[in-house]
């Protein structure tokens, strides 16, 4: 990549992009976590019933695909920068 041949750390370029990555599946993720609590919680007294473990099967499974979706993000994005190895 462009960075690499101006004299960039490899080290720091893994962590940006980890960086970047994390905040762009992150926030969402905890944003959607906040709200379905409440949601699910809100529908749960509606039905009279308790959807805790719906609520929290759910987060789960969006978490590992986010998790996935993440880890391939960052494999590829350093593919495309010309990072690839086990530093950093």
């Amino acid at each position: 990549g462009v960075l690499l041949k101006m004299g960039a750390d490899p080290r720091i370029l893994k962590r940006s992009i980890r960086t970047e990555l994390m905040m762009s599946y992150g926030l969402p993720f905890a944003v959607m976590g906040i709200s379905s609590f409440f949601s699910v919680g809100a529908l749960a007294s509606m039905m009279f019933t308790s959807l805790i473990m719906v609520n929290v099967v759910s987060v789960a499974v969006v978490f590992v695909i986010l998790t996935c979706w993440y880890l391939l993000s960052v494999r590829a994005y350093e593919r495309n920068v010309g990072i690839s190895g086990g530093d950093g």
